[in-house]
């Protein structure tokens, strides 16, 4: 029996020379094979024998490893013309029923004694169940993907549009089913998929902004929050200058976004309509803002009686409120401006007041 040893022996007072170069009296045989051996007496006469030594290995045969559905039972069977059996829970028949996973053995004895042993393990396939979540929404422009039980490769899917694999991109409102299986049965599951429309938003056309000019911005009523290029957080916010703005809306489902762009007004004037020469720093001064635009700048300025008080073609220049080095009377004086506009390409004037407290 496999396990078991022979013991081979050729005879006393011989020199031995064994089938591996080995040269000890006696051999110990315990793999399937040919052995010889050559012995010498005493007289230099040799002499050589050999045996053929096969092992037996009882096959009590109980396969490959397997399966069944969870529910189902099985039955293994050992091969047949043993002297007896044995399996793992200490009975003794040919065969083995169960319903349960786990690791199987037999014992097998053949009418030489000689013992054998098998394994087999056997595993519980679950029936598919498929659970697509509770009926959901999404808005317009957004994608959701329903999963069946990706990474499953035991399982095969269907889905209400013919697709075959576990995941389902949506973009549309409606019902979705898949239909999952397996060896060992199916199971189906339907969700419905609601398009929410976005919450509408326009903060109004492109415009232009002229100095001092403040223009406001209204994202909407009733929004669940607000969020502006600067991060703040309110449903208005006030432009003083020139760029790009925009705000991004959320109704508690869905965003919104939408983005205005200001530009500086083309030559654009800005005269103040009053100043205080006190000596307080602090508007003590009348000139005028500009954009670069304008180029061939000049500018009067009169009292009530039409006598010119301030005269400069240096559009930065200042009035201090004097007049001959004297300090003009509060009043109201009225001034007269001629520019030439690069980006319209043409002379412009402008008329206007300024008031003068002191």
């Amino acid at each position: 029996c496999y396990g078991e040893y022979i013991f081979l022996d050729p005879g006393p007072d011989y020199t031995c020379l064994w089938q591996d170069g080995s040269t000890n009296p006696t051999y110990n045989a315990g793999e399937t094979g040919i052995y010889w051996v050559e012995v010498t007496d005493g007289n230099g006469c040799s002499a050589r024998d050999s045996i053929n030594l096969t092992f037996i290995i009882p096959d009590p045969g109980l396969g490959n490893d397997t399966s069944i559905c969870l529910g189902d039972s099985i039955t293994f069977y050992a091969n047949t013309g043993f002297e007896s059996y044995l399996w793992q829970d200490g009975s003794t028949n040919i065969s083995f029923t169960t319903d349960t996973s786990g690791t199987f053995w037999v014992e097998v004895v053949d009418t030489n004694g000689c013992i054998g042993t098998d394994y087999i393990n056997l595993s519980l396939i679950l029936a598919p169940t498929v659970n697509l979540g509770n009926d959901t929404s999404i808005c317009i422009g957004d994608t959701i993907i329903f999963n069946a039980g990706s990474g499953n490769t035991a399982y095969t899917f269907l889905w209400q549009d013919g697709s075959t694999d576990s995941l389902l991109t949506c973009f549309t409102s409606g019902d979705y089913w898949v239909e999952v299986s397996n060896i060992c049965g199916t199971d189906i599951d339907t969700i419905n998929l609601i398009i929410l429309p976005l919450p509408q938003i326009d903060l109004g056309n492109d415009t232009t902004i002229s100095y001092g000019e403040v223009i406001e911005l209204n994202a909407g009523y009733g929004f669940e929050s607000y969020f502006w290029q600067d991060e703040s957080t309110n449903q208005y916010y006030y432009v003083t200058k020139e760029g790009k703005f925009w705000v991004k809306i959320f109704d508690g489902y869905c965003y919104a976004s939408d983005t205005i762009i200001i530009e500086p007004l083309q030559c654009n004037l800005f005269v103040p309509n009053v100043f205080t020469p006190n000596g307080d720093n602090k508007n003590d001064n009348f000139y005028v803002q500009y954009s670069d635009d304008i180029i061939s700048f000049n500018i009067i300025i009169f009292n009530r009686w039409g006598e010119k008080v301030f005269v400069s073609d240096n559009i930065n220049e200042k009035w201090d409120g004097k007049y001959k080095e004297n300090k003009c009377a509060e009043g109201v004086y009225y001034w007269v401006i001629e520019y030439y506009c690069t980006g319209l390409n043409k002379e412009l004037s402008l008329k206007g007041s300024v008031t003068l407290l002191r």
